[in-house]
């Protein structure tokens, strides 16, 4: 039942980070600055974050795309240590 809940569950909180990636692709282009669409790396961090210096407008942006990029992840591990874990009343090595 766990693994079902975390499973889902990562697929659920991976929804908001596409959602969030591509608004963030699409105001970076506005802002006519570095991103990168296929090969997600830090340059579209950097850019935002460099525009949430310049004005606080997307500082919320900011940190829900730095929040989205970590709670899927967080939810990845979560799985695979219920995965993985030892049965109740087993000892495992």
């Amino acid at each position: 039942m766990n693994e079902n809940f975390l499973f889902y569950g990562f697929i659920i909180s991976a929804i908001p980070y596409v959602i969030i990636s591509v608004l963030v692709i699409v105001i970076l282009k506005k802002e006519g600055c570095k991103f990168s669409i296929f090969n997600i790396d830090y340059s579209n961090y950097g850019s935002l974050k460099k525009i949430v210096k310049k004005g606080k407008k997307y500082r919320w942006l900011y940190i829900a795309y730095i929040s989205s990029t970590f709670l899927p992840i967080l939810v990845f591990i979560l799985f695979i240590f219920f995965v993985f874990a030892c049965p109740s009343g087993y000892v495992c090595y």
